[in-house]
């Protein structure tokens, strides 16, 4: 008995410092699976029930609340039932027989389960985290655009195209959809892109620029790209790029630190330093010095080459490196014009929910400090995403559904941000396939969302679009000069 207290007492010795850190780990991996149920069950809630029935859906949460407490008090009362009943004179050799019984364990086991649950009851009735996932910022739809006085602004064009959705080949099918994207869909659209970019300071991508982030896909990319174009081109990192598994199915769930998470990750960090690298910056987190994308990746060379060879010798972790990468800020020359450029999302195990969207909240936090370093070669700037920061209210219950989900999970977290700027901005997007303009409810934030530029809003190769879009910037204000204008080509199937 002396030797296994013995044995213990060293094993808990050696653990000791790492022991929060594991139990840090594997509670908030935890909360955030019981989380994802409860942010579904939310969502469900408010796509089956309009905002213009908003008391029911308080009279909805209120009753959620009152089934977890009157559970959580049943649960501790049935636990407090069963209390073993300990001998007058305990010792050491007889503890383990009275620790070791059936009615023990129910003891410890309903203690144990009354206590998670009041746990996360806190957490998601108070916490700011879930608060920020609760909270769905509204979109007015079709908002006239506010024109910023003409003698102290001055007029930005820039091409909006997203969700390009590249694969591998011609003879490779869409992930989603049984279209494939042709060698000629692919030399038509960057023909009609250079066009309408001649006139065009800068052509932003916001995301799906591959259909699934492979090698070969990026390299179709790149190099059916004219180099005029590329040159202008911003890009911004979509869940196809990062999160869809190779294969049509895959039938096993992806661990988050696998090697083809982070060959995706690799690839669109090298692509988007190869095309923006010289006029896109960051801020380091070691040293808070303002740096250009390029100069980031070239010091994580190291690193990346170690995932590469999958070598399991220490290095830093692919998903810190990336992180760590947003947010930045793409200048668009000339102009004097910033896009910041975020990324939305949320590392998924399984395809079927590749499509789900957060942002660390202090990758939020960190863009004030990024635009202030940023004020001596940018006024104002614009932000790029990839998932939806609000969605205007759809009439068909399947949109209501798509828009519940698809909308970045605590996207009210950077509308509070950019509120608090008081500065006029636009946030461009993709990821719905659905073309719209609007406004976030109370507030100076436009919203510019634009379709698939190769397959559109029905999957149909050759029926995509984009748009051309004029903003007016002045000193700490951007925003829509005109309606932009829908482009589109037609081409062969």
């Amino acid at each position: 008995m002396v030797a296994v207290f013995a044995a213990m007492f060293v094993t808990i010795s050696a653990a000791w410092p790492k022991i929060p850190e594991v139990v840090s780990h594997f509670w908030t991996q935890f909360e955030d699976v019981v989380g994802r149920m409860v942010v579904s069950a939310h969502s469900l809630c408010h796509t089956c029930l309009p905002a213009k029935f908003w008391f029911l859906r308080k009279v909805f949460g209120w009753a959620m609340v009152f089934v977890v407490t009157a559970a959580t008090l049943a649960c501790f009362r049935w636990t407090a039932g069963q209390v073993p009943r300990l001998p007058a004179n305990l010792d050491v050799s007889s503890a383990l027989t009275q620790f070791a019984t059936p009615q023990m364990f129910k003891f410890v086991a309903g203690l144990v389960t009354g206590t998670i649950v009041t746990a996360l009851t806190i957490r998601f009735g108070f916490s700011s985290k879930w608060r920020m996932v609760f909270a769905k910022p509204e979109c007015d739809e079709a908002v006239a655009p506010s024109i910023v006085a003409t003698n102290t602004s001055q007029t930005v064009r820039i091409l909006h195209a997203s969700d390009l959705h590249i694969t591998d080949s011609s003879d490779v099918p869409l992930t989603e959809g049984s279209g494939c994207i042709s060698d000629g869909l692919v030399s038509s659209l960057m023909a009609a892109l250079e066009q309408d970019a001649k006139d065009c300071a800068a052509v932003l991508l916001t995301g799906d620029i591959t259909d699934s982030g492979t090698c070969r896909s990026w390299t179709r990319f790149l190099d059916s790209a004219p180099a005029n174009l590329k040159n202008k081109m911003i890009l911004v990192p979509g869940n196809h790029d990062l999160n869809m598994q190779q294969g049509r199915w895959p039938t096993r769930a992806e661990r988050l630190d696998s090697f083809g998470r982070r060959m995706r990750q690799i690839r669109a960090m090298c692509a988007m330093a190869e095309v923006m690298g010289e006029r896109t910056y960051l801020v380091d987190r070691q040293t808070k010095r303002l740096m250009k994308l390029s100069e980031y990746v070239d010091r994580q060379r190291n690193a990346v080459e170690a995932h590469v060879s999958d070598n399991q010798l220490a290095r830093r972790p692919m998903t810190t490196i990336w992180d760590e990468m947003f947010p930045m800020v793409a200048v668009i020359e000339g102009n004097r014009v910033g896009v910041v450029i975020l990324d939305t999302v949320k590392p998924a195990s399984i395809n079927i929910t590749n499509a789900i969207g957060a942002v660390p909240a202090e990758t939020i936090n960190a863009c004030n400090e990024l635009m202030a370093q940023m004020a001596p070669l940018c006024d104002s700037f614009v932000f790029a995403i990839h998932h939806h920061i609000a969605m205007p209210y759809a009439k068909k219950w399947a949109s209501r559904v798509q828009n519940a989900f698809l909308v970045f999970q605590n996207a009210v977290q950077l509308v509070e941000m950019l509120s608090k700027r008081r500065e006029p901005t636009v946030v461009f997007h993709g990821h719905r396939h659905i073309a719209y303009l609007g406004r976030v409810q109370n507030t100076d934030i436009s919203i510019v969302a634009s379709p698939s530029a190769t397959i559109g809003a029905r999957l149909q190769p050759g029926a995509g679009s984009w748009r051309l879009v004029e903003l007016q910037s002045s000193k700490g204000a951007c925003r829509l000069a005109a309606e932009p204008q829908i482009r589109s080509m037609t081409v062969p199937r």
